[in-house]
């Protein structure tokens, strides 16, 4: 995982990875306030507004959650 994204496993961003990656959404995030995520530390995460974080990771959003 960190040769890939420059993170450690348990720490890897949504944000900010050494090459590109494909990221996906599920729909349901997009109707909370806020969401968290991982911040590159297996004990660092922040917060963000959802649509806000879908278009930073340039992330497809789906139905993933059953």
């Amino acid at each position: 995982m960190r040769d890939e994204t420059g993170f450690a496993i348990g720490g890897v961003a949504p944000i900010g990875h050494l090459i590109a990656i494909p990221a996906f959404a599920d729909k349901t995030l997009l109707g909370f306030d806020c969401v968290w995520a991982a911040a590159g530390a297996h004990d660092a995460v922040f917060a963000a507004e959802p649509h806000a974080m879908v278009k930073a990771a340039q992330a497809v959003v789906a139905t993933l959650a059953a």
